[in-house]
């Protein structure tokens, strides 16, 4: 819900305007003066600029021509021969173009005969056309609100109901077409804050960009609850849905329950213009009122003839049988892309801007026609590719365009084969909305592990949001390498706040920035074996890790760690690490208690061998040892593995009782994961060198900090041969910097702590829940993190068979009940945003649940 009043810049299908203020304006009007440089620039740098190209615009059979997915003749009309037959005709009996505005040159028999024709079709009263579609809005929102009234628009309509809105001076409130509460809430506001004003809602039926429906029937229930009219643009749904292709609220049923439609001759009519339909009443006062109408030279005669045949065919059997076509296409479509958003318009998401038109050029090499679209036509780091289906396509060319996915991309720890396989379809994420992401098809799914445990506080939050805003304003990223900038200056003094204890040593006082979990524990390696080797103790270069450790996935943190599923192709390249068992009290070998439903760490019976025995190891390694490596408290690529309490203190009072470092990868916990800022602190020991990473912009950007000592740093210093030769083409990226200082305010705030805590302890209490089924064997958690491990037999521990991967089959379940989470092996795991309510976390915990009811029955 959005509250703001005036004219808002909306996210999206919109030009974004510049400042008004008087400076602002002279420096903008001087530079257009001079030279337009300056604004192409400015799109450059957001990847957005555009050129006029030329291309097919008919769909060919032929491999020589281009197939093109790239416009909005749903049903091919306009090639169709007696639409173009009829513009003939009308051309050579009235000429080529209207000559006038119909205030001057009166009424047209063509127009008559149309607007009448659109009335019936419309079961309204009367129609009225305009010159183009994008001039509907823009002349009769101001006819229908004024100052003293509201607008409320959906939050990414297009842009021409945007300027209609704009035009009017009505206040303007946005929602969520998606959610219907959101939409009761605005009017619920607005009601309250003037009772007796005017509210015009406006919404596009079909939307233009995302392909999804609108909620109408919800729409018009709130629209007479609060006294409203409705603006409802049938642009993309006229002719291809309804009796007779009327329309989405002629398949429902409500025609008659809304005030005004609008729409379009140039998508499904084939021809160009536009047109209104509503009562006569207020057909007159457009009429009268409507500035684009009255001012505008009309359409040319023969584009209403063209667009009155091409109604005709619709509205006949063989319209019918186009629709059918049409929908057998989007099937089609659908099928193989796994999405359920029935309609022409197909989004294809993309991760920046270039690389839609990236993808949009190599399909265009291949002789396919699909547009990449960027801001300002959608919000920013919403680019994608929009696929547009006609009834004109055949099966084998939809086939053709959907191959191009896997043609092209190759996705990160995803088995290739089943991707490649043709019937298999990922979720395509669109957008993301605290706790929730929406797929293309504008399907909403939990996002049960925060985005792969990155996402702090939830999807588009708004200070995270304005911090990456406020910084893109001033720069986006600089290089750091001998140079610096306050982003980055600022944040390396608040981490250091932030990781120190104020009664724990050592301090860490040194920041050095690379991009991702990875990158920070391959700096760290390296300033341990570089710092040691300057300060007379070349011989320390072995390493100390448990079992089943994962530090990331360059060749030093892959070293670091063990994982024959990640690592084994690599094993040539890697150095030895020595390795000890994992503290996994669960599946420990010293553990003498039998099974209980409840987490291993609280009924374990043993002497604390592990620790023990990572002792003996540091200890027998002794002057050799650089570094004992830990993730503390969790380890998460081993199977969320829960330490006991104690085991992280012991062993690190053992390394540094030998000489050696203490390097923790809180990776995964940092950043309040657990409870506290660093697990380290809950632990009572703070190491000699942190890696943090994935919360550090609380999902936002890929930043990474390792922090170490004043002691390791200062053996950097002296000649320039001691300098650590490190870093990346995007250390300290001032985008990323800026969006960390504001995450790691948001994690220092009152409110924020109350509502960490109330998720832990709710996880806590939904936990006890998963004990009920029969193959669950330990459910483990710490702070935000919750872990059920599903064996074959309780009693005896005993796991299913890793070939049968009864983790990832659970997981695909839950997708289809709305979760979205990633197993390891045969642990579920669940990891919550903070922002999520009590409801969200028991609605996560209760499809989780259910999808291991539906895939292994108690």
């Amino acid at each position: 819900m959005d509250l703001r009043g005036g004219s808002p810049n909306p996210p999206g299908n919109h030009l974004s305007f510049p400042s008004s203020s008087p400076t602002s304006f002279r420096h903008s009007y001087e530079m257009s003066c001079s030279s337009t440089e300056p604004f192409l620039d400015a799109i450059r740098s957001r990847q957005s600029v555009r050129q006029n190209t030329q291309t097919e615009r008919t769909l060919r059979n032929s491999p020589s021509h281009s197939l093109s997915f790239s416009n909005n003749d749903y049903l091919g009309l306009s090639q169709h021969p007696k639409v173009i037959l009829a513009a003939r005709q009308a051309i050579q009996e009235y000429g080529a173009g209207a000559q006038a505005a119909r205030l001057l040159a009166r009424n047209h028999p063509e127009y008559q005969r149309l607007e009448e024709s659109l009335a019936g079709w419309k079961s309204t009263e009367k129609a009225l056309l305009f010159s183009s579609g994008y001039l509907v809005p823009l002349g009769v929102i101001p006819c229908m609100a004024s100052n003293q009234d509201t607008v409320v628009i959906e939050r990414n309509a297009h842009a021409c109901l945007f300027d209609g809105a704009r035009l009017s001076n009505a206040k303007i409130r946005l929602f969520d077409r998606c959610d219907p509460k959101d939409l009761s809430k605005v009017l619920q506001l607005t009601r309250k804050l003037n009772p007796q004003s005017k509210i015009l809602i406006v919404a596009e039926s079909l939307h233009s960009m995302d392909g999804d429906f609108l909620a109408l029937e919800e729409v018009v229930q709130l629209k007479e609850e609060f006294g409203a009219w409705l603006l409802l643009d049938e642009a993309h749904a006229g002719g291809i849905l309804g009796p007779h292709g009327s329309g989405w609220a002629a398949e429902l049923g409500l025609t008659a329950k809304i005030e005004i439609q609008m729409g379009t001759l140039g998508k499904s009519l084939g021809s160009s213009g536009g047109f209104v339909a509503a009562s006569e009443e207020t057909i007159r006062h457009l009429l009268n009122e409507a500035r684009t109408f009255l001012f505008g030279t009309a359409m040319a005669p023969a584009q209403a003839a063209a667009a009155l045949n091409a109604l005709q065919i619709i509205r006949s059997e063989e319209g019918r049988e186009l629709r059918t076509k049409l929908r057998e296409n989007i099937e089609t479509f659908c099928s193989s892309r796994r999405t359920s958003l029935m309609g022409p318009i197909q989004p294809l998401p993309c991760s920046t801007n270039q690389t839609a038109v990236d993808i949009s050029q190599r399909l265009s090499e291949c002789g396919i026609q699909v547009p990449a679209i960027r801001p300002p036509t959608v919000p920013e780091g919403m680019a994608r590719l929009r696929v547009s289906l006609s009834s004109r396509h055949s099966r084998e060319e939809i086939a053709r365009l959907c191959e191009s996915d896997r043609a092209h991309l190759w996705h990160p720890f995803t088995p290739s084969s089943p991707w490649m396989d043709q019937s298999f379809h990922p979720i395509s994420v669109q957008a993301g909305e605290g706790a929730w992401l929406i797929a293309s098809d504008g399907k909403r799914y939990l996002d049960g592990n925060s985005s792969i445990w990155t996402n702090l506080h939830g999807h588009r939050h708004p200070k995270l949001d304005a911090a990456l805003s406020d910084q893109l304003g001033c720069i986006a990223h600089s290089s750091f390498l001998g140079l610096t900038h306050e982003p980055a200056a600022r944040l390396a003094s608040e981490l250091v706040s932030f990781a120190n204890h104020p009664d724990l040593h050592p301090k860490l006082n040194r920041v050095f920035f690379s991009d991702d979990g990875s990158t920070a524990m391959e700096a760290g390696l390296k300033m341990i074996l570089q710092g040691f080797s300057q300060s007379g103790e070349p011989q320390r270069t072995e390493f100390i890790s448990p079992d089943g450790a994962y530090h990331g996935d360059t060749v030093g943190a892959m070293s670091l760690g063990k994982s024959e599923t990640f690592h084994h192709p690599f094993q040539s390249v890697l150095f030895p690490t020595h390795k000890v068992m994992a503290p996994a009290c669960y599946r420990c070998p010293f553990n003498r208690a039998k099974p209980e439903l409840d987490d291993a760490r609280r009924y374990r019976k043993c002497h604390f061998e592990c620790a023990s025995l990572a002792e003996e190891e540091i200890e027998k390694t002794g002057h050799r040892l650089a570094a004992w490596v830990l993730e503390p408290k969790v380890q998460g690529a081993a199977g969320m593995i829960m330490h006991p309490e104690g085991y992280a203190q012991r062993t690190a009072v053992a390394a540094r009782k030998v000489g050696a470092r203490v390097l923790f990868d809180e990776v995964l916990t940092g950043c309040h994961r657990t409870g506290t800022a660093l697990a380290a602190h809950s632990e009572g020991v703070m190491p000699d060198i942190v890696a943090l990473a994935k919360g550090l912009t609380g999902g936002y950007l890929p930043l990474a900090a390792t922090l170490t000592t004043e002691e390791i740093f200062s053996s950097f210093l002296g000649e320039p041969e001691k300098s650590f030769f490190h870093g990346h083409s995007y250390t300290a990226n001032a985008l990323g910097c800026s969006v960390a200082t504001a995450n790691l305010k948001l994690l220092s705030e009152r409110e924020s702590e109350i509502r960490r805590n109330r998720l832990f302890q709710t996880l806590r209490e939904i936990s006890k829940k998963f004990w009920q089924h029969p193959h669950v064997g330990d459910v483990r958690q710490e702070g935000g993190i919750l872990a059920i491990e599903i064996v074959a037999n309780r009693a005896t521990r005993a796991r299913f068979p890793s070939k049968e991967r009864w983790g990832a089959r659970i997981c695909r379940v839950a997708q289809e009940l709305g979760l979205i989470t990633r197993p390891i092996g045969d642990v579920l795991v669940l990891m919550p945003p903070f922002c999520c309510t009590d409801e969200e976390i028991e609605k996560m915990a209760e499809s989780l649940y259910q999808a291991i009811q539906r895939e292994i029955p108690a």
